[in-house]
């Protein structure tokens, strides 16, 4: 049996090499960003995953296409999995950046609320040092999302909103969103458990893809026939591969406690 902890499968290092490259396989497919974006981004929520596809850069090999990922702070650097930008539909005009993170676990040992902060303020940085001279007015508004693959099996299936709120405490409207800091928001998404009840929609496609015990038909006809998402073979193979993991996890969780 694998290395196994009580955050996840094996060790973090060895999580990462297994679920960065899959997860940003399966993020890039248009008929699976379509999908996330509608429940997730507000710009989106009234479109059809269909109409949404006209909204990202799509590449001659049928992905979306990410930016440069590589980003620098001062004499270091960070990588996103994944730098989207969404174009109002059929214009080349830009509505909103996005950053996907695929990430193992919510508590990696430092406060990750930290990390969704230093994206955000890089991604805001990156965005303004394109222009010659800085005009406010071109903010484009950026979403930072981290998408919690193995939670603590006490902590999944949420998602938490982050936005800038009042808090002036003689203010009427203390803890309201007015519009006026419309330009940020990050959301924690914790995939939900095998056992995890879930709604139509984004929650339910994290689950079929992340949740699994073992690969079946009836997953891949209810991505098909309700979400039009296709997992072609070779992906879906490596996936069974997590799959496994995540059945040894279960296994080792439930053991865990029986000698609580």
């Amino acid at each position: 049996m694998s290395n196994m902890h009580a955050d996840g499968i094996g060790t973090g290092r060895n999580n990462s090499r297994i679920l960065d490259p899959i997860f940003k396989e399966v993020v890039r497919n248009p008929d699976v960003l379509s999908n996330l974006l509608k429940d997730w981004i507000e710009e989106l929520k009234d479109m059809e995953p269909e109409q949404i596809w006209q909204c990202l850069d799509i590449g001659d090999n049928g992905r979306v296409q990410s930016l440069d990922t590589h980003l620098f702070v001062g004499k270091t650097s960070f990588v996103l999995d994944n730098y989207f930008r969404i174009r109002a539909p059929g214009q080349e005009e830009i509505s909103c950046f996005i950053d996907m993170e695929g990430q193992i676990s919510n508590s990696p040992g430092y406060d990750i609320h930290d990390r969704m902060t230093c994206y955000m303020a890089r991604m805001i940085d990156e965005q303004m040092s394109g222009y010659e001279r800085l005009e406010y007015s071109r903010l484009r508004k950026c979403y930072v999302i981290f998408i919690m693959l193995r939670p603590r099996t006490n902590d999944t299936n949420r998602i938490k909103r982050y936005a800038i709120m009042r808090r002036s405490p003689d203010d009427p409207k203390i803890g309201s969103d007015d519009g006026a800091f419309d330009k940020v928001e990050i959301l924690e998404v914790t995939v939900p458990g095998y056992g995890d009840v879930v709604q139509e929609g984004a929650m339910e496609i994290l689950k079929l893809l992340f949740s699994r015990l073992k690969e079946s038909e009836a997953i891949s006809d209810r991505l098909t026939k309700v979400y039009n998402i296709h997992i072609d073979k070779p992906l879906s193979d490596r996936m069974s591969d997590l799959d496994e993991q995540y059945f040894e996890y279960l296994e080792y969780m439930g053991k865990m406690k029986g000698m609580a």
